[in-house]
């Protein structure tokens, strides 16, 4: 789980990570909550006429049993809004993640460069 640094001042970041529903039921991931910013928002990256654009998850990102879904640059990712600070790289911070059937989980993201493009292998 991981995210970019933020510069001075920055409102918004996103979150990348990689869910995996090891159960034999359907899921759905319904809200994230974050002790570092105001709310949470799920969205995914599509192209419109060659534009990027961003589009919100109203109602979650299902998980089929024994699959994965990667959030990930360039398409699905969570997106802290009303950051309470910046976020420095080398720090980290704590996310629940809140689903229909399966306990909520708290994962810690670790924060990247500003300019990172993947998380370190």
């Amino acid at each position: 789980v991981w995210s970019k640094a933020t510069p001075p001042n920055a409102t918004a970041a996103v979150v990348y990570l990689v869910l995996s529903n090891r159960s034999e039921v359907s899921d759905r991931l319904l809200r994230v909550v974050s002790p570092v910013s105001d709310r949470a928002e799920m969205h995914v990256m599509r192209m419109l006429d060659g534009v990027a654009m961003m589009q919100p998850l109203d109602d979650g990102v299902e998980l089929q049993p024994g699959s994965e879904v990667e959030f990930a640059p360039g398409g699905l990712h969570l997106m802290l809004v009303g950051l309470t600070g910046s976020l420095v790289e080398g720090q980290s911070f704590s996310i629940e993640l809140i689903f229909e059937k399966a306990n909520p989980v708290i994962a810690e993201v670790h924060v990247l460069a500003i300019n990172a493009t993947e998380p370190p292998p």
